[in-house]
């Protein structure tokens, strides 16, 4: 698997952050805004990560249970088998990960944010962009590799 593919997700989250940081900034004239609906985002980010992690483990059971197959062999030819097991494990611990950091986000009260809820809610949405992309990455590398 190339650099490109590998890094990504790391890339298009830390620029999501950055980008809305600078929105931010240049709408709010401050740090980093608190969306006042925060508590909402945490629990449906909550459920779309356990849904994603799930689907991913499912994903990943299939594709430890077609190991016998000329496919699999092939991928394991190519070096990639082992890379795309270990974009699964990512995937899987940052969703995990999502959900800890998303449920730790309602401790927060929205209506009195601090330095430390808006820093919070930065990394939050880096890591819940991080995981929603490296799930892309996976599913799309799943799905490649089943088409051909």
């Amino acid at each position: 698997m190339s650099i490109r593919e590998k890094w990504w997700p790391v890339w298009l989250s830390s620029a999501a952050t950055g980008g809305y940081t600078l929105t931010s900034y240049a709408v709010h004239r401050g740090p980093a805004h608190v969306p006042a609906n925060s508590h909402e985002i945490f629990i449906a980010a909550i459920t779309v990560a356990g849904i994603a992690v799930a689907f991913l483990a499912a994903l990943e059971g299939i594709l430890l249970s077609i190991r016998e197959t000329r496919l699999i062999a092939r991928l394991q030819e190519l070096e990639i088998y082992n890379a795309l097991l270990r974009y699964f494990s990512s995937a899987i611990n940052s969703g995990m990960f999502c959900i800890v950091i998303s449920a730790a986000g309602l401790f927060f009260n929205a209506s009195a944010p601090q330095i430390t809820h808006r820093v919070f809610f930065l990394v939050w949405l880096f890591f819940s962009t991080l995981t929603a992309a490296m799930c892309f990455r996976v599913t799309r590398l799943f799905s490649k590799i089943l088409h051909d």
